[in-house]
């Protein structure tokens, strides 16, 4: 069992008991819901799904990011940089290399892009 596996079925594993869960789809509005998606695909290794793995990188939860990304790299073996808590505008690039990536008929993930340089001082 992966890591992703693993702790989103913690994560969604702590709903209340005895209550009915709907059908786990990506675009369902309750991040669990969303989370539960993610797991059933990472189990089945549905490379169909990267599309909505791709999307979901844009989520508004960052436990959401966190396993899409993580998701991601496991299907692919590359994170293409994608941080789950970097700020809004760092995100939303890493998710158009992503997007460009999928749209260009996903070939081979390149390699993970290098961190820039710290100031010289």
């Amino acid at each position: 069992m992966t890591i992703v596996r693993c702790a989103v079925a913690i994560l969604v594993g702590l709903g209340p008991v005895g209550c009915s869960r709907p059908e786990p789809t990506f675009e369902a509005p309750d991040p669990g819901t969303r989370l539960r998606a993610l797991e059933r695909a990472v189990a089945s290794d549905d490379r169909r799904s990267i599309p909505n793995l791709i999307t979901l990188l844009d989520s508004d939860d960052p436990a959401v990011r966190l396993f899409a990304v993580l998701a991601l790299r496991d299907m692919t073996g590359t994170t293409m940089g994608y941080e789950h808590a970097a700020p809004e505008q760092e995100r939303r690039a890493a998710a158009d290399r992503w997007e460009a990536w999928y749209k260009s008929g996903a070939p081979a993930p390149p390699p993970e892009p290098e961190a820039p340089e710290p100031p010289a001082e």
